[in-house]
């Protein structure tokens, strides 16, 4: 097992079972999730600026939705992480992370 040296716990998603980041009227796949942010992909990552807050919706594969607020943190290639100021209920990111176990037949 691979040791997170994160303050949170981080779900990664396969590339055919990801989760959306909607917001600015587009939907995002999310690579990564955990309590105190996300990280999503975008095509083109100059239409985003570090320190920029951000209103969006979270839509997971079972239909629950999340409401999220956040800052831009960090901008990888065409990766863009935000750190949320309402946490994501732990709760959901371990129902996400058992999810990927049991579908993917994940070591934890």
């Amino acid at each position: 097992m691979i040791e997170q040296k994160r303050e949170y716990y981080r779900v990664e998603y396969p590339e055919n079972d990801r989760p959306a980041l909607v917001f600015m009227d587009n939907e995002f796949e999310i690579l990564d999730v955990s309590e105190g942010g996300v990280r999503f992909k975008v095509e083109k990552a100059d239409d985003f600026i570090i320190g920029e807050l951000v209103g969006a919706t979270i839509k997971f594969a079972d239909d629950y939705t999340f409401k999220c607020t956040g800052k831009i943190v960090r901008i990888d290639d065409n990766n863009i992480a935000i750190n949320n100021i309402h946490h994501i209920p732990l709760e959901r990111i371990r129902a996400e992370h058992l999810l990927m176990i049991r579908k993917y037949n994940l070591k934890h």
